[in-house]
Protein backbone atom coordinates (compact mmCIF):
# COMPACT_ATOMS: atom_id res chain seq x y z
CA UNK A 1 0.00 0.00 0.00
CA UNK A 2 1.43 3.46 -0.75
CA UNK A 3 2.10 5.64 2.31
CA UNK A 4 -0.47 8.32 2.61
CA UNK A 5 -0.17 11.63 0.53
CA UNK A 6 0.83 14.50 1.59
CA UNK A 7 -1.17 17.94 1.71
CA UNK A 8 1.55 19.68 -0.42
CA UNK A 9 5.28 20.03 -0.94
CA UNK A 10 7.29 20.58 1.98
CA UNK A 11 8.49 23.63 3.12
CA UNK A 12 11.98 24.07 1.94
CA UNK A 13 14.02 21.19 -0.02
CA UNK A 14 13.05 17.84 1.85
CA UNK A 15 16.36 16.02 2.97
CA UNK A 16 15.28 12.41 2.04
CA UNK A 17 17.17 9.67 -0.41
CA UNK A 18 17.54 11.15 -3.60
CA UNK A 19 16.94 9.14 -7.04
CA UNK A 20 18.71 9.50 -9.97
CA UNK A 21 15.64 10.82 -11.96
CA UNK A 22 15.30 13.40 -9.38
CA UNK A 23 12.76 11.53 -7.19
CA UNK A 24 12.85 12.01 -3.48
CA UNK A 25 8.83 11.55 -2.00
CA UNK A 26 6.91 8.90 -3.42
CA UNK A 27 3.15 9.82 -1.49
CA UNK A 28 4.61 11.18 1.65
CA UNK A 29 7.05 11.81 3.82
CA UNK A 30 10.14 8.88 3.81
CA UNK A 31 9.53 6.80 6.86
CA UNK A 32 12.53 4.58 8.67
CA UNK A 33 12.75 1.06 7.18
CA UNK A 34 10.41 2.10 4.16
CA UNK A 35 12.85 4.57 2.54
CA UNK A 36 10.51 4.95 -0.76
CA UNK A 37 7.13 3.85 0.60
CA UNK A 38 6.34 1.90 -2.54
CA UNK A 39 7.32 -1.94 -3.57
CA UNK A 40 9.82 -2.03 -5.81
CA UNK A 41 8.61 -5.16 -7.32
CA UNK A 42 7.66 -4.15 -10.29
CA UNK A 43 8.85 -1.32 -12.67
CA UNK A 44 7.10 2.06 -12.08
CA UNK A 45 6.74 5.01 -14.64
CA UNK A 46 5.88 8.72 -14.28
CA UNK A 47 4.56 10.96 -16.80
CA UNK A 48 7.01 13.34 -17.64
CA UNK A 49 5.31 16.74 -16.74
CA UNK A 50 8.70 18.51 -16.79
CA UNK A 51 10.80 17.05 -14.20
CA UNK A 52 12.67 15.68 -17.16
CA UNK A 53 14.26 17.30 -20.03
CA UNK A 54 14.05 15.86 -23.46
CA UNK A 55 11.28 13.89 -24.98
CA UNK A 56 10.24 11.68 -22.33
CA UNK A 57 6.88 10.91 -22.10
CA UNK A 58 7.10 9.13 -19.29
CA UNK A 59 10.03 8.26 -16.80
CA UNK A 60 11.16 4.86 -14.55
CA UNK A 61 11.20 5.39 -11.05
CA UNK A 62 13.48 2.99 -9.94
CA UNK A 63 16.31 0.85 -11.38
CA UNK A 64 18.52 2.18 -13.93
CA UNK A 65 16.74 4.92 -15.61
CA UNK A 66 14.22 4.10 -18.27
CA UNK A 67 12.97 7.12 -20.70
CA UNK A 68 9.79 6.21 -22.79
CA UNK A 69 10.32 8.52 -26.39
CA UNK A 70 7.23 8.35 -28.92
CA UNK A 71 9.64 6.41 -30.91
CA UNK A 72 10.93 3.74 -28.17
CA UNK A 73 13.08 3.16 -25.36
CA UNK A 74 16.08 5.18 -23.95
CA UNK A 75 17.93 3.39 -21.67
CA UNK A 76 21.19 4.45 -19.36
CA UNK A 77 23.59 1.71 -19.02
CA UNK A 78 26.20 2.11 -15.84
CA UNK A 79 29.30 0.13 -15.79
CA UNK A 80 30.50 -2.32 -13.60
CA UNK A 81 31.75 -0.59 -10.20
CA UNK A 82 32.81 -2.11 -7.00
CA UNK A 83 33.82 0.53 -4.20
CA UNK A 84 35.73 -0.71 -0.98
CA UNK A 85 34.15 -1.21 2.39
CA UNK A 86 34.44 2.42 3.89
CA UNK A 87 35.10 1.42 7.65
CA UNK A 88 32.67 2.74 10.40
CA UNK A 89 29.82 3.42 9.13
CA UNK A 90 28.66 5.90 6.21
CA UNK A 91 28.20 9.31 6.40
CA UNK A 92 27.19 12.70 4.82
CA UNK A 93 31.27 13.43 4.80
CA UNK A 94 31.82 10.30 2.56
CA UNK A 95 33.44 11.24 -0.90
CA UNK A 96 31.04 10.83 -3.60
CA UNK A 97 31.63 8.51 -6.11
CA UNK A 98 30.80 9.19 -9.81
CA UNK A 99 29.73 6.58 -12.22
CA UNK A 100 29.65 7.05 -15.62
CA UNK A 101 27.48 5.04 -18.65
CA UNK A 102 25.84 4.75 -21.76
CA UNK A 103 22.55 5.75 -23.27
CA UNK A 104 21.14 3.30 -25.56
CA UNK A 105 18.22 3.90 -27.48
CA UNK A 106 15.81 1.04 -29.15
CA UNK A 107 13.86 2.89 -30.94
CA UNK A 108 10.70 1.37 -33.09
CA UNK A 109 11.17 1.71 -37.24
CA UNK A 110 8.41 1.95 -39.48
CA UNK A 111 5.99 2.91 -37.01
CA UNK A 112 2.03 3.95 -37.42
CA UNK A 113 1.40 8.11 -37.73
CA UNK A 114 -1.88 7.83 -35.19
CA UNK A 115 0.47 5.17 -32.86
CA UNK A 116 -0.26 6.95 -29.33
CA UNK A 117 1.95 5.97 -25.97
CA UNK A 118 -0.40 5.66 -23.01
CA UNK A 119 -0.59 4.42 -19.56
CA UNK A 120 -3.03 1.60 -18.60
CA UNK A 121 -2.39 0.51 -15.19
CA UNK A 122 -2.26 2.69 -13.25
CA UNK A 123 -1.16 2.85 -9.95
CA UNK A 124 -2.53 4.75 -6.42
CA UNK A 125 1.01 6.07 -5.97
CA UNK A 126 2.08 9.58 -7.07
CA UNK A 127 5.60 10.77 -7.33
CA UNK A 128 6.54 13.98 -6.13
CA UNK A 129 9.84 15.39 -7.62
CA UNK A 130 11.98 18.73 -6.04
CA UNK A 131 15.08 19.24 -7.92
CA UNK A 132 16.79 22.07 -6.41
CA UNK A 133 15.99 24.89 -4.08
CA UNK A 134 13.13 26.64 -6.21
CA UNK A 135 9.66 26.06 -6.14
CA UNK A 136 8.94 26.80 -9.66
CA UNK A 137 10.86 24.36 -10.53
CA UNK A 138 9.03 21.69 -8.52
CA UNK A 139 6.60 19.13 -10.00
CA UNK A 140 4.19 17.06 -7.80
CA UNK A 141 1.68 14.89 -7.44
CA UNK A 142 2.63 12.98 -10.99
CA UNK A 143 0.76 9.96 -11.80
CA UNK A 144 2.52 6.68 -11.59
CA UNK A 145 1.65 3.48 -14.12
CA UNK A 146 3.15 -0.32 -13.62
CA UNK A 147 2.08 -0.81 -17.75
CA UNK A 148 2.73 1.67 -20.48
CA UNK A 149 1.40 0.96 -24.10
CA UNK A 150 2.24 1.69 -27.51
CA UNK A 151 -1.00 1.15 -29.13
CA UNK A 152 -1.52 0.74 -32.67
CA UNK A 153 2.34 1.07 -33.13
CA UNK A 154 2.20 -1.12 -36.38
CA UNK A 155 -0.93 -2.40 -37.89
CA UNK A 156 -2.76 -4.65 -35.79
CA UNK A 157 0.30 -4.41 -33.11
CA UNK A 158 0.35 -3.05 -29.32
CA UNK A 159 3.93 -2.84 -27.63
CA UNK A 160 3.28 -3.19 -23.75
CA UNK A 161 5.73 -1.37 -21.54
CA UNK A 162 6.59 -3.39 -17.97
CA UNK A 163 8.78 -5.33 -15.79
CA UNK A 164 10.94 -5.22 -12.19
CA UNK A 165 13.39 -2.37 -11.94
CA UNK A 166 16.43 -3.09 -13.95
CA UNK A 167 14.94 -6.04 -16.13
CA UNK A 168 12.37 -3.89 -18.31
CA UNK A 169 10.08 -5.77 -20.75
CA UNK A 170 8.48 -4.90 -24.08
CA UNK A 171 5.68 -7.48 -25.26
CA UNK A 172 4.57 -7.48 -28.79
CA UNK A 173 1.00 -7.98 -28.38
CA UNK A 174 0.60 -8.73 -32.43
CA UNK A 175 -3.58 -9.81 -33.58
CA UNK A 176 -4.35 -12.19 -35.78
CA UNK A 177 -3.57 -11.66 -39.30
CA UNK A 178 -0.93 -8.83 -38.01
CA UNK A 179 2.56 -9.05 -39.68
CA UNK A 180 5.42 -10.01 -36.35
CA UNK A 181 8.01 -9.14 -39.40
CA UNK A 182 6.77 -5.51 -39.84
CA UNK A 183 8.45 -4.61 -35.95
CA UNK A 184 11.67 -3.25 -36.94
CA UNK A 185 13.74 -2.14 -33.93
CA UNK A 186 17.26 -0.32 -34.29
CA UNK A 187 19.73 0.52 -31.60
CA UNK A 188 21.40 3.42 -31.11
CA UNK A 189 24.57 3.93 -28.77
CA UNK A 190 25.96 0.28 -28.60
CA UNK A 191 29.29 -0.32 -30.04
CA UNK A 192 28.51 -3.59 -31.00
CA UNK A 193 24.99 -5.95 -31.75
CA UNK A 194 25.50 -9.75 -31.88
CA UNK A 195 23.07 -12.91 -32.16
CA UNK A 196 24.27 -15.81 -29.84
CA UNK A 197 24.79 -19.37 -30.18
CA UNK A 198 22.15 -19.63 -27.51
CA UNK A 199 19.70 -17.50 -29.58
CA UNK A 200 20.20 -14.02 -26.77
CA UNK A 201 20.99 -10.86 -28.00
CA UNK A 202 23.79 -9.36 -26.77
CA UNK A 203 24.29 -5.68 -26.90
CA UNK A 204 27.74 -4.07 -25.90
CA UNK A 205 27.99 -0.55 -24.64
CA UNK A 206 30.44 1.71 -23.07
CA UNK A 207 28.51 1.18 -19.71
CA UNK A 208 27.62 -2.16 -20.02
CA UNK A 209 26.09 -4.95 -21.79
CA UNK A 210 22.40 -5.11 -22.58
CA UNK A 211 21.49 -9.41 -22.67
CA UNK A 212 18.15 -10.17 -24.30
CA UNK A 213 17.30 -13.74 -23.39
CA UNK A 214 15.26 -15.67 -26.08
CA UNK A 215 11.67 -14.23 -25.81
CA UNK A 216 9.15 -16.37 -24.03
CA UNK A 217 6.03 -16.58 -26.31
CA UNK A 218 3.14 -17.78 -26.90
CA UNK A 219 -0.20 -17.94 -28.97
CA UNK A 220 -3.65 -17.76 -27.33
CA UNK A 221 -6.49 -20.33 -29.02
CA UNK A 222 -10.33 -19.63 -29.46
CA UNK A 223 -10.44 -20.38 -25.85
CA UNK A 224 -7.98 -17.81 -24.57
CA UNK A 225 -5.72 -20.69 -23.83
CA UNK A 226 -1.96 -19.92 -23.95
CA UNK A 227 -0.13 -22.34 -26.51
CA UNK A 228 4.50 -21.31 -26.07
CA UNK A 229 6.06 -21.15 -29.57
CA UNK A 230 9.51 -20.90 -30.48
CA UNK A 231 10.45 -17.47 -31.28
CA UNK A 232 13.62 -15.22 -31.74
CA UNK A 233 15.50 -12.29 -33.21
CA UNK A 234 16.46 -11.80 -36.97
CA UNK A 235 19.71 -9.69 -36.99
CA UNK A 236 19.16 -7.87 -39.97
CA UNK A 237 22.81 -5.54 -39.48
CA UNK A 238 25.08 -4.23 -37.47
CA UNK A 239 22.07 -1.62 -35.78
CA UNK A 240 18.69 -3.51 -36.60
CA UNK A 241 16.66 -6.82 -35.62
CA UNK A 242 13.43 -8.06 -35.79
CA UNK A 243 11.95 -11.01 -34.57
CA UNK A 244 10.62 -14.62 -36.36
CA UNK A 245 8.01 -17.20 -34.91
CA UNK A 246 7.72 -19.71 -37.92
CA UNK A 247 5.68 -22.01 -36.64
CA UNK A 248 2.89 -19.26 -35.47
CA UNK A 249 -0.71 -19.63 -36.37
CA UNK A 250 -1.90 -16.60 -38.56
CA UNK A 251 -5.23 -16.98 -37.01
CA UNK A 252 -4.40 -17.03 -33.51
CA UNK A 253 -3.35 -13.89 -31.09
CA UNK A 254 0.16 -13.77 -30.63
CA UNK A 255 2.39 -12.01 -27.61
CA UNK A 256 6.13 -11.84 -27.61
CA UNK A 257 7.82 -11.05 -24.53
CA UNK A 258 11.79 -10.18 -24.65
CA UNK A 259 13.26 -9.22 -21.39
CA UNK A 260 16.49 -6.83 -21.21
CA UNK A 261 19.00 -7.92 -18.42
CA UNK A 262 21.84 -4.98 -17.52
CA UNK A 263 25.34 -6.73 -17.08
CA UNK A 264 26.25 -4.31 -14.58
CA UNK A 265 26.93 -4.33 -10.48
CA UNK A 266 26.71 -1.14 -8.44
CA UNK A 267 28.33 -2.13 -5.15
CA UNK A 268 29.45 -5.60 -3.91
CA UNK A 269 28.58 -8.96 -3.00
CA UNK A 270 28.12 -8.07 0.58
CA UNK A 271 25.82 -5.34 2.68
CA UNK A 272 25.21 -1.54 0.21
CA UNK A 273 23.67 1.22 1.61
CA UNK A 274 23.08 3.55 -0.67
CA UNK A 275 22.16 7.12 1.32
CA UNK A 276 21.94 9.36 -1.63
CA UNK A 277 21.89 9.14 -5.29
CA UNK A 278 21.86 12.45 -7.76
CA UNK A 279 22.91 12.91 -10.98
CA UNK A 280 24.90 15.84 -12.05
CA UNK A 281 25.46 18.34 -14.87
CA UNK A 282 27.37 16.01 -17.20
CA UNK A 283 24.27 13.20 -16.29
CA UNK A 284 26.75 10.65 -14.49
CA UNK A 285 25.39 9.16 -11.57
CA UNK A 286 26.33 10.47 -7.77
CA UNK A 287 26.48 7.98 -5.24
CA UNK A 288 27.25 8.31 -1.35
CA UNK A 289 27.27 5.49 1.04
CA UNK A 290 28.52 2.58 2.27
CA UNK A 291 29.39 -0.81 0.74
CA UNK A 292 30.56 -4.17 2.56
CA UNK A 293 32.70 -6.82 0.51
Amino acid sequence: AAVPTTAGPPMGRPAALAHPMGLELVDGPVMPGNRLGVTEDAAMFAENRGQVAGPARFVSLFGPPVWLTDEGLRLRVFPPSREPHRGGGASSSAPPVSVTGAHVFLSFEGIEQDARLVGIDRATTRANYFIGDDPKHWVSHVPTWSRVRYSSLYPGIDVDIHGTPGRPEYDLIVAPGADLGAVVVRVEGAGRVSLQPNGELRIETAGGVLRQAPPRTWEEDGDGRAHSIPCGYCLLDSTHYAFEAPGRHDNRRLIVDPMLVYSTLLGSSGADDARSVAVDATGAAVVVGETAG
